[in-house]
């Protein structure tokens, strides 16, 4: 019997990069078989499950010798995890991990290979197995470690798979090891971009770093980084052979100065970052339309990201580092380089941390304040409130803007870049109005606020002193709003109601905006979008100016209204399509002799006439202009009594009718007591 949801994946040891040759490596079938190379003839043989280290389970088959009442790997090791979601969406997800040891300790070629693969096709069947595609993604790590230490040719390699055929390689790196320091040349490629590189004796990048970016419809773009013994010194872009060198603001143009020591730093994320918040300056005079803004730094981020893959987690895949799953080597630590640090101070560590705290307690406060619902609903009838509530507002912009400096200052990168330099770049000023605009029971007005002092000098202390003020103003401005917000929240009961009041108000007002994005969107919703926000918006105001007392005895009433106007949008979706369908009941096609075509014609013309070009236009007017929930349900309710009565009409004797319409004065509330009431004179 054939089991579907068991399978086998053999996997060729080699890996070349090019993709021609990489797709005939893959076979997925429906049973595991595994064929280790022995690399001596082991006293013993385990073959079960297994942990990692990591407290991963799965399977494994290794050789071992037993010394001294312990059991000590020596041969070949094999470990692998494969989990099937064949229930729900015929996916595998698992890695392989395998190479030899030499009593315990990792000697000659290892590999690591991750696997997620989604069943494809129609099963075949190959001598006695069955087999299936697979489309999916495979990353592999490939190296040798001699008597524990990582020494030799070492592999990154992200690569998809289509119908298990080998359709992109998205990631390729290789390198070399000697004795667990990195050697010579470092070559690989990624979506438009290819890199080669160097390193010195001790392990540090050094000479011309090259990275050549392909345009879609130029020249390819040449990156260059030098190196100087780990030391980033210069930097270019070359484009037809003509060189246009980089600066990089608060970075390497102040440390060729010579001012400082350089740092050793082994390279991690942090690095990259470091080197994102330079502000990079290049003459591109001579380049106009190949540089645009920004274009410069999606280059670099292009290059960053192959870099820290590779320098900074050579050994890792998806925050694991796969040698260290299992026993027997050396830790391969990131690749080390040297850079000038600017160290903040004790006590500019110290206000950093203090002012990232009081940058997000205040904007808290602050969140906290404009969504309160008594304060929505008190601002339109408390003066105080109406002037807090612009005020905050005006905050809320400026700490938003001071922000990302706030989080620049307190990531530990800061202190590889020249910080004041950076933040002088920006010329980021934080200003403030001398007056606040609020609205007030119906009416516009102006009020003179004291704002702090505007902050224009990014020093650390300044910054401290600034959100300090901000946050003491803040606090002063709740706690006397206190009395009357205490009043409010002390009726749970309508603080309650008028969340859900204000969320239902701005759902129906988002529906109401976003018609373009919705398959339902009307002639009748684009009408009705106007007048539908404007009378929420009328009668919330009108309810915010009430008295608490009031607001209670007028809360549920509202609520109500707010609801019909939610049913609102469904109920125009259907009006729409029955007056199209109206419209085809009372089209006819006939055949025309002369012309051999079909061709339509109105059936009960009058009839139809008075409907389509007066009465329907005369309660859609009346529906729009009269907008409110005293007359919603009414108006409607017309407008579907005339549906039905028209949709009755089309199969019945009109001509009595017809002859009554003809005589009425031409006024369209006749004509709806005619056809709906049916107030026909018999005879």
């Amino acid at each position: 019997m054939i089991y579907r949801h068991l399978y086998r994946f053999f996997l060729s040891c080699c890996y070349p990069i090019r993709l021609s040759a990489l797709s005939s490596c893959l076979v997925f079938t429906l049973l595991f078989s595994i064929s280790p190379a022995q690399a001596q003839q082991p006293a013993q043989r385990y073959e079960g499950r297994y942990r990692l280290l990591d407290s991963i389970t799965g399977t494994a088959i290794y050789d071992y010798i037993m010394l001294e009442g312990d059991t000590v790997k020596n041969g070949n090791f094999r470990f692998q995890q494969f989990i099937e979601h064949y229930q729900d969406s015929d996916t595998i997800h698992g890695f392989v991990l395998d190479g030899p040891f030499t009593r315990n300790v990792k000697n000659g070629a290892w590999r690591f290979v991750s696997r997620d693969f989604t069943v494809s096709g129609n099963p075949q069947a190959l001598d006695a197995r069955v087999v299936y595609n697979v489309t999916g993604e495979e990353s592999l790590l490939k190296t040798t470690f001699k008597s524990g230490t990582v020494d030799g040719r070492y592999e990154l390699l992200d690569r998809k798979l289509v119908d298990s055929d080998a359709a992109d390689t998205t990631y390729y790196a290789q390198l070399s090891y000697q004795m667990g320091q990195p050697r010579g040349t470092l070559q690989g490629f990624a979506p438009q971009l290819q890199t080669q590189g160097q390193f010195d004796e001790e392990g540090f990048p050094h000479g011309d770093w090259r990275f050549t970016h392909a345009q879609d419809s130029a020249a390819d773009i040449i990156e260059i980084r030098r190196y100087d013994h780990g030391f980033f010194s210069k930097h270019f872009y070359e484009i037809d052979q003509e060189r246009y060198e980089i600066s990089h603001i608060g970075f390497d143009t102040l440390v060729r100065s010579g001012q400082g020591l350089l740092t050793r730093l082994p390279v991690t994320s942090t690095y990259f970052r470091a080197l994102e918040y330079t502000e990079l300056v290049m003459d591109t005079t001579a380049l106009t339309g190949l540089f645009t803004d920004g274009n410069l730094q999606i280059l670099l981020s292009r290059s960053n990201q192959f870099m820290e893959r590779v320098l900074a987690n050579p050994a890792s895949y998806r925050g694991k580092n796969v040698w260290q799953r299992v026993e027997g080597s050396k830790i391969i630590n990131p690749i080390r380089i040297k850079i000038r640090k600017f160290p903040f101070s004790d006590e500019e560590k110290r206000l950093n941390i203090a002012n990232e705290k009081l940058l997000r307690e205040t904007r808290l406060i602050i969140a906290n304040f404009l969504d309160n619902p008594a304060v929505q609903t008190g601002r339109f009838s408390q003066l105080e409130l109406a002037r807090s509530f612009a005020a905050f507002r005006i905050y809320e912009s400026r700490l938003t803007a001071l922000a990302p400096s706030i989080a620049f200052l307190v990531d530990e990168a800061a202190e590889y870049v020249d910080h004041h330099a950076i933040l002088n770049r920006k010329k980021l000023a934080l200003r403030y109005p001398d007056t606040i605009s609020y609205e007030y029971k119906n009416a516009n007005a102006t009020y003179s606020y004291a704002f702090p002092s505007s902050l224009t000098n990014y020093d650390v202390a300044a910054i401290n002193q600034h959100l300090t003020e901000v946050f003491d103003d803040v606090q002063r401005v709740v706690q006397t709003s206190g009395a009357f917000l205490s009043n409010v929240m002390a009726q749970g009961e309508l603080t309650g109601k008028e969340e859900r009041l204000i969320d239902l108000r701005d759902s129906v007002i988002q529906l109401f905006s976003d018609q373009e994005l919705t398959e339902t969107f009307t002639t009748l919703h684009q009408r009705f979008s106007e007048p539908t926000n404007l009378a929420l918006e009328s009668t919330f105001r009108d309810y915010s100016l009430l008295s608490v007392q009031d607001r209670l005895l007028a809360i549920d009433s509202l609520l109500s209204c707010y609801q019909t106007y939610a049913g609102l949008h469904a109920t125009l979706a259907n009006l729409q399509q029955r007056i199209d369908e109206l419209d085809a009941e009372y089209t006819r096609s006939i055949w025309n002799a002369y012309t051999y075509t079909y061709m339509e014609e109105r059936v009960k013309e009058r009839l139809y006439t008075i409907y389509n070009d007066q009465l329907m236009p005369y309660l859609l007017t009346a529906l729009e202009q009269n907008l409110n929930c005293d007359t919603l349900s009414a108006s409607l309710t017309r407008i579907y009594s005339l549906l039905d009565r028209m949709m009755e009409l089309r199969m019945e004797d009109t001509r009595q009718l017809e002859r009554q319409l003809r005589r009425a004065p031409k006024d369209p509330e006749r004509y709806l007591e005619i056809i709906i009431n049916n107030a026909v004179n018999e005879g």
